[in-house]
């Protein structure tokens, strides 16, 4: 190892310790750069948002945030592809430091003047594009620091970290917002930010042999070092080449297209329809965030689970349910309760969904797989929106929430025709 930090040299972080991921550091580390940056993105795209409104009317407000999600869901996919030419740690500190750069930057300018709209608009696009790397190097990572029996309890780890950020990142920047205004809100976005940035550059990394698999796909050697073009089309190849891969990526794409708007824009709209009022809206999505924290939390202590395939398929049946009960008003309390029932249920799902992929991928292809993944996760969820307020224009919100629930149905027979997810197990130890 040269310089005065780690690099992406194997130094043995997790074989052979007998250490679960509870416990090891390396994770611990990765985690709660993880976590830092978690809640530095729900923060930021809070107050991104807040200025927006500020600056401009509401039509405008979705273009500053449209704009930022188009380049970071194109570029999501190439991110892949240079995760898996130099490797994730590298990728994920380079990307996280323009993060950092960026906010940091527009701190300094809302300190010292007041810009128009435009520099939130190119704000997101950069934010955007950085964000593109950043998301499948992160997601890259686990695979590179733990041993395959503890992916469970690091996906459960995540999940909850996840959860927890995006619980705790609006609330906590609207404090500060209403206490600095936008400047003191993005400098706290910057620190949250290099925080991250310094743990990561202590996470230490085994590493990932590039198995036959990879000339079979590009007809060249690793070393040969084909284009980026032909890497990414062999990612593609790669996902199609193993069903259960595909058969997961599908099924999350409909539990993100059937769940983001509902459980976002739709608990907010039905608290308004019902006369709860954002108090109302605050407590059912606080209920979201832990029943999804519970889950996960029950999946770190455990670190395995029986029949996970069919526990899957499980959990995203309970999910679909917990969605369409949405639709039916049986007072404050019960919306409440179904919205903790859908956060148990989903949280379970995403991180035994993203536990199996890992698994399953070959470490050759991880990065071009998991940036497939974050573009479901992140690119693709956002298009409800449009889709779920056109169908409340349409059917009413009600009937919206049951067609939400019926596309999350379409995963649930994508996963129960796929006999390889119906067996799907994972590695305990």
């Amino acid at each position: 190892m040269s310089g005065g930090g780690p690099t992406d040299e194997p130094e043995h972080p997790a074989s052979g310790s007998g250490e679960t991921a509870r416990i090891n550091g390396n994770v611990f580390r990765w985690l709660i750069a993880f976590a830092f940056s978690m809640v530095g993105d729900s923060a930021y795209f809070f107050a991104l948002s807040w200025a927006a409104a500020q600056s401009g009317s509401p039509a405008e407000v979705g273009l500053v945030l449209g704009i930022g999600a188009v380049p970071r869901a194109i570029l999501m996919l190439g991110g892949g592809v240079v995760v898996d030419r130099f490797g994730p740690r590298t990728v994920a500190l380079a990307s996280d430091s323009m993060r950092f750069l960026i906010i940091a930057g527009l701190s300094a300018v809302l300190v010292l003047a007041t810009p128009g709209l435009w520099i939130l608009i190119l704000v997101a696009v950069l934010f955007g594009v950085v964000d593109a790397f950043f998301m499948p190097a992160v997601g890259a990572l686990p695979q590179a620091i733990c041993e395959p029996h503890q992916l469970v309890r690091v996906q459960g780890l995540r999940v909850l970290v996840i959860r927890t950020g995006n619980t705790v990142g609006p609330p906590l920047a609207g404090a500060i917002l209403s206490w600095g205004g936008s400047a003191a809100a993005f400098s706290f976005i910057a620190v949250l930010f290099g925080a991250s940035l310094l743990l990561l550059w202590h996470v230490r990394i085994v590493p990932l042999e590039k198995p036959p698999v990879e000339i079979q796909l590009t007809g060249e050697h690793p070393a040969e070092q084909a284009g980026p073009g032909r890497q990414l089309v062999a990612g593609f190849a790669y996902i199609r080449s193993r069903p259960v891969i595909a058969s997961l990526v599908l099924t999350l794409a409909m539990v993100e297209i059937g769940s983001i708007a509902p459980l976002n824009l739709g608990l907010l709209l039905l608290a308004d329809e019902n006369g709860w009022g954002p108090a109302g809206a605050g407590w059912a999505i606080a209920a979201f965030g832990a029943g999804a924290g519970v889950s996960a939390l029950v999946l770190t202590l455990l670190g395995a689970v029986r029949r996970a395939g069919v526990t899957y398929l499980i959990s995203l049946l309970v999910g679909a349910a917990g969605i369409a009960g949405l639709a039916y008003d049986g007072g404050l309390l019960a919306f409440i309760v179904t919205s903790g029932l859908i956060g148990v249920a989903l949280g379970l799902n995403g991180a035994l969904a993203y536990a199996f992929i890992q698994h399953e991928t070959d470490p050759a292809f991880i990065g071009r797989v998991m940036s497939v993944v974050s573009v479901v996760s992140f690119g693709i969820g956002p298009v409800g929106y449009p889709m779920f307020g056109a169908l409340i224009g349409v059917v009413g919100l009600p009937m919206a929430f049951l067609c939400c629930s019926g596309i999350l149905m379409v995963g649930i027979v994508l996963g129960v025709r796929s006999a390889a997810v119906r067996s799907l197990t994972l590695p305990s130890g």
